[in-house]
């Protein structure tokens, strides 16, 4: 696949999962840099740099596989600003950190820098949907109800 094209998928799967296709692309570039063959430190694999547990919880059997990666990372988003009634910041350190973490209160410096870091590549992630053809115009907070339509 394409740059291009991974990057349209994420604002597929975002639109399909009814979460901001920006924020998601965000957390895509800052996991990645889009590349579906990335490895992270610690073994997290693919495009949303999914861990071997999430991957298992997710149903992900193969997380190079760049659609079934984007489906199960924007899933996963999905899942925690749904859980964290869309607070973007405490969804994005358990993304990081992982949901365990946050409710016991025990996250990282790493997993509570990681919003800050996302959130930073929002500018970005809207010139990406600008050059897929969304209208980016005016935005909210990025959450779960604040979705780009197509541009005419």
């Amino acid at each position: 696949m394409t740059l291009q094209e991974i990057q349209a998928q994420i604002v597929a799967a975002a639109n399909q999962a009814g979460i901001d296709p920006a924020l998601a692309l965000a957390v895509a570039q800052h996991e990645s840099g889009f590349d579906p063959d990335a490895v992270g430190p610690t073994g997290d694999k693919g495009v949303f740099q999914i861990s071997d547990p999430t991957a298992g919880d997710l149903g992900l059997t193969n997380p190079f596989d760049p659609v079934a990666n984007i489906q199960a990372g924007v899933a996963y988003l999905s899942q925690l600003l749904t859980r964290y009634g869309g607070d973007v910041q405490t969804a994005l350190m358990a993304y990081n950190g992982g949901m365990g973490n946050v409710d016991r209160g025990t996250v990282s410096a790493a997993a509570q820098a990681y919003p800050g870091i996302v959130l930073s590549l929002l500018s970005s992630a809207q010139s990406i949907l600008a050059s897929l053809g969304f209208d980016t115009g005016p935005r909210r907070t990025p959450g779960p109800a604040s979705t780009p339509e197509p541009a005419d």
